[in-house]
């Protein structure tokens, strides 16, 4: 019955969209907690926090997070990231190591 499907795929893109919204609250709590300001953030375990919710979302493959960065913070932005880079080495080892991530 199609009421049926329409009703399950409502269901599942409402968990989709609830779980990228707490992720969302989440990064911007992470941010406050530790007076990190935008663009400037990192989030620790962020591989971590995007595969549950890829697992909760089950049709999302991936997630990315993009901040605005202006032009007048691109100087300190581009230091920012290099300094910061630690996260990617970090996610590739838990990508080789976990068998749970996808």
């Amino acid at each position: 019955d199609s009421t049926k499907v329409l009703g399950a795929i409502d269901r599942h893109l409402m968990q989709t969209v609830k779980s990228l919204d707490a992720l969302g609250a989440s990064m911007v709590s992470f941010a406050g907690a530790t007076n990190q300001t935008w663009p400037f953030v990192t989030v620790p375990d962020f591989a971590i926090r995007t595969s549950k919710i890829r697992d909760l979302s089950s049709g999302l493959i991936y997630i990315n997070h993009l901040p605005l960065v202006t032009q007048d913070q691109r100087l300190e932005w581009e230091s920012y990231s290099i300094e910061n880079s630690g996260w990617v080495n970090e996610s590739m080892k838990i990508q080789e190591t976990d068998d749970l991530y996808y």
